[in-house]
């Protein structure tokens, strides 16, 4: 009897001590409903979601442009016949809109007529916070970037700069410090990963830029609000020695990678998207085929994820569908844009949790005495405002301003701070527009106020 105990006391050791190191979490439970159905087949190659700042939703579908904002039952139209290549849209702070696969054209009366930009070969477009737009130049080797809101474009060969064929395949933006005015505009894609520190004129690459097949996708690499890192789902090289399918990178400023972990079980042919969402949650969608098309959740800055059930897309509509698009939308639902399988004459859908998976925090607009709370003044303001902290005892806490796409555009404070903690943001270098002042502890507590720049 003691032999037996010993044996199974040494085999629980053995299994305890080969038990990798972050473990995979728990299921996701994941509960999926469509998402209208007025628009029907037209939503049959449904692959681009754009989430505005008031929560309005946007779909390209088959030779349509739909919208479907809070409180509506269902799609409204756009555009009835979009005769257009058309994989995504993007709405500028400006509100001129962009939809972009191969060709880049531009609106400005709200998508009821497009015009050409001069750009083509391209399959991404992005903002800064100043309002310069870059778009990838996937031929070869460079980007269009835009000053004058998209109407006139200029071309940056990066093939020089870089030493070897590059083409960047997904933007984001670290916010302005002392070292760095303008902030610093990152690019991840095939070849790695580059940084500017002038808004797209020139490039430097980072430790992770080589001559190698690193592809990724347009949403593949994110900036968490509450750690301030950049986080990159690659198809690339793993120091693991694993296969180069879901691996996750992070850096502070753009021009130093590290390895953070992977996605398991990932065999994708496309690279994963990946998305943050408020309360630093990462998200991840592995397309794969509609048996084997996943959706990753980790809650420790993608070091390890847990995986939803595979979604059951019969039940829904009928028959297999291809995942295509992930996004976070409101009330803290995730959406999913899905096209019909080749093969399959039935429509696609637009896809969204039934219920909220994600953290929506409450927003007091002032000091709540006894409790965190953050307050700005004046509001609007022209040139600079103070930020005012309430906190029931000191903690290190991180202040930000993030713009209406959901960019952060400047670092107030991060550090150590007590009740009562007065800091100044200077407002000269941001457009007119509405901002969101966030606090965040190292507790976890989280807290925002509007802030508004005028002139």
């Amino acid at each position: 009897m003691v032999r037996s105990l010993i044996y199974v006391a040494v085999a629980t050791l053995v299994v305890l001590s080969v038990r990798p190191a972050g473990a995979q979490p728990p299921p996701v439970p994941l509960v999926w409903e469509v998402v209208g159905d007025s628009v029907g087949r037209r939503l049959a190659d449904s692959e681009g979601l754009f989430v505005a700042p008031d929560s309005a939703v946007y779909t390209i579908g088959l030779e349509i442009l739909a919208v479907i904002r809070p409180g509506d039952p269902d799609w409204t139209v756009i555009i009835e016949d979009v005769r257009l290549p058309s994989r995504d849209v993007l709405i500028a702070s400006t509100g001129v809109m962009f939809i972009v696969e191969k060709t880049l054209h531009r609106s400005d009366d709200g998508g009821r007529a497009w015009t050409w930009t001069g750009v083509d070969d391209v399959d991404v477009v992005f903002e800064t916070p100043d309002g310069t737009l870059v778009a990838n130049e996937t031929d070869c080797c460079g980007i269009a970037r835009s000053t004058d809101g998209g109407l006139s474009w200029d071309l940056v060969d990066l093939n020089g700069t870089m030493g070897f064929p590059y083409v960047p395949k997904a933007f984001e933006h670290l916010p302005a410090s002392a070292e760095r005015p303008s902030g610093r505009l990152v690019a991840v894609g095939r070849g790695g990963a580059a940084y500017s520190d002038d808004g797209g004129l020139t490039w430097s690459p980072s430790n992770l830029a080589a001559d190698f097949v690193w592809d990724s996708d347009h949403d593949s690499v994110v900036r968490s609000p509450v750690t301030g890192r950049l986080y990159a789902a690659i198809y690339g090289p793993a120091p693991d020695g694993g296969d180069p399918w879901g691996t996750i990178w992070e850096s502070a400023d753009g021009a130093t990678w590290t390895y953070a972990g992977r996605i398991p079980s990932v065999r994708s042919t496309k690279p994963l998207q990946l998305k943050v969402a408020p309360d630093g949650v990462l998200w991840a969608l592995d397309e794969g085929d509609p048996r084997t098309a996943w959706v990753w959740r980790s809650a420790d800055q993608g070091r390890t994820w847990g995986r939803s059930e595979r979604i059951d897309a019969v039940s829904l509509v009928g028959h297999e569908l291809n995942y295509e698009e992930l996004a976070v939308g409101p009330e803290g639902r995730l959406w999913l844009g899905a096209q019909r399988p080749p093969g399959y004459y039935d429509y696609g859908a637009v896809l969204r949790t039934t219920e909220p998976v994600i953290a929506v925090s409450s927003s007091p607009a002032a000091p709540a005495p006894g409790g965190l709370g953050v307050s700005v003044f004046p509001n609007p303001t022209a040139s600079g405002a103070r930020v005012a902290l309430r906190l029931a005892s000191p903690e290190r806490v991180r202040v930000t301003v993030v713009d209406a796409l959901g960019r952060e555009v400047a670092v107030v404070h991060d550090g150590p701070a007590s009740d009562d903690a007065r800091y100044d943001v200077s407002t000269a270098g941001l457009p007119v527009g509405r901002y969101t002042v966030l606090a965040t502890t190292a507790s976890g507590s989280r807290v925002s106020a509007g802030l508004t720049v005028a002139r």
